[in-house]
């Protein structure tokens, strides 16, 4: 008797749903008895794969996690963050990264 899972699959973000419909079809094949797929974000062209969206828009949007990049050893401000404040005529100081960075991350 093989019990078979219900999967929900949630990401933040569906710009074009590939990456959704990669993993449903994954699940599926993996046996799931149901696979549904959740985003928080869906930009208008990927709204045909989520099966729950919280919003939809084309706009750029950065969430908290998504400030800085970790590259050579540092944290940085996310080139689009940087960007996206530029345009608002804002610099993207280090004060705004939620990772101080006098903290080193375990692995690189």
């Amino acid at each position: 008797h093989i019990l078979r899972r219900r999967v929900l699959i949630v990401d933040e973000i569906a710009s074009t749903g590939e990456t959704l419909a990669i993993a449903r079809a994954r699940a599926s094949s993996s046996g799931a008895a149901e696979v549904m797929c959740a985003v928080l974000y869906a930009h208008s062209r990927g709204t045909d794969e989520p099966d729950l969206i919280g919003m939809i828009s084309d706009e750029l949007i950065v969430n908290p996690w998504d400030r800085e990049i970790y590259r050579d050893r540092a944290f940085l401000p996310h080139p689009e963050y940087t960007d996206a404040l530029s345009h608002q005529n804002k610099e993207a100081v280090s004060t705004l990264l939620s990772c101080p960075p006098s903290i080193i991350p375990a692995k690189s």
